[in-house]
């Protein structure tokens, strides 16, 4: 055993990477393996929580009553009250 030697390492393989250069390098090229199932599983809750918000969401529209100016009748009376302020004197 003391006499091995570790083979060296394959043509292919790259070089170490830098610190910095490795967190940036990995956002823009990286990839994260997940199972098949749990991706389905995900996809499903995310399409069945979206569903569900614009179901949510959905209200009937009330439409407000149409105003018509054939009922108006002005006002028989006017009172007429001014309300000052404190502040009307400054």
């Amino acid at each position: 055993m003391r006499g091995w030697q570790a083979p060296g390492a394959p043509v292919g393989m790259r070089p170490p990477r830098r610190g910095g250069e490795a967190v940036w390098n990995w956002l823009c090229r990286g990839t994260i393996r997940v199972p098949v199932p749990v991706l389905l599983a995900a996809l499903v809750v995310l399409m069945a929580s979206v569903w569900w918000g614009m179901a949510a969401r959905r209200v009937p529209e009330k439409h407000p009553p149409t105003v018509t100016f054939t009922d108006f009748q002005p006002v028989k009376e006017l009172k007429m009250r001014v309300i000052r302020s404190d502040y009307a004197g400054q």
